[in-house]
């Protein structure tokens, strides 16, 4: 059974507009003064096969951690790092239905059976936790606000850590560029308005970690994408002309990839269902 209500010690409604983070509640801030800097743990882990970079995120005093976008390939290896740090995966939290991987939420889910998965409410796809807009994920004593990004899918989500001033971008932002939009829902003019209200109205220190980069950078500010991203620097008919005819390539693993995230990552259900 999905879980249609959020639970509410784990996530606050944000009720306050008109504080310094544009919505984001001054007493989760706790006016805006950061935690201790040593209980925060965030690991930025690479599947090299899809490009894939996921976080993990945690309260090391409390032991509480969630994950962003997990790859099935590297399972395993989150699974004994959380086990090496001695953490409780609370969530699993993907920013968006991937079509470039298969997430690792569901087999995550079957090796830590209190793990629950988080997903967009626009996404589509089935999740035990749906959110949206002025949510929050609880881990310890710190949290991301959820922030959604519609453009590259509909049911994209910008995570961000105040605490940390990081925001996790998914394929919305990426280091010098952004999602494709010419497939899943993609709309070049809902990116742009997604990138610059949603995102670039964050403070330029705040770190961006998106989840893809073919590069081998692994971190930008949103002050630098602002002020050199070749793409998001440009006017909005500029943008779409440009994102209109990039003619890239089919993505090689959608057709696996896409029905299995839309079940949660668990291919034992979609091949019950065949």
């Amino acid at each position: 059974m999905l879980a249609a209500n959020f639970k509410s010690q784990l996530f606050r409604q944000n009720r306050n507009r008109g504080n310094l983070f544009g919505g984001f509640s001054k007493v989760t801030v706790m006016n805006n003064c950061r935690l201790a800097q040593d209980t925060f743990v965030l690991r930025q882990l690479f599947d090299q096969e899809s490009w894939t970079y996921t976080y993990l995120l945690a309260d090391y005093v409390a032991k509480e951690a969630i994950i962003i976008d997990p790859v099935i390939e590297q399972v395993n290896r989150d699974h004994s790092i959380l086990k090496r740090l001695g953490l409780n995966l609370l969530y699993c939290a993907n920013t968006h239905v991937h079509a470039d991987h298969v997430t690792g939420t569901g087999e995550l889910k079957k090796l830590i059976p209190s793990c629950e998965s988080i997903i967009s409410l626009c996404s589509g796809a089935q999740a035990d936790i749906y959110v949206k807009s002025g949510d929050e994920i609880q881990f310890g004593r710190y949290s991301v606000e959820v922030r959604q990004t519609p453009g590259h899918t509909n049911g994209c989500i910008t995570f961000v850590c105040h605490d940390e001033a990081i925001a996790f971008t998914g394929d919305c932002l990426l280091i010098g560029g952004c999602g494709r939009t010419d497939f899943q829902e993609g709309d070049p003019e809902t990116l742009y308005s997604s990138i610059h209200e949603q995102i670039f109205s964050l403070p330029d220190y705040y770190k961006v970690y998106p989840a893809h980069d073919y590069t081998g950078q692994t971190v930008s500010t949103i002050g630098e994408e602002k002020t050199y991203n070749p793409r998001l620097s440009k006017s909005l008919d500029e943008f779409i002309e440009l994102m209109n005819n990039l003619n890239l390539a089919y993505p090689k693993k959608i057709d696996v990839a896409l029905p299995i995230n839309l079940k949660c990552g668990i291919q034992d259900e979609l091949k019950n269902n065949d």
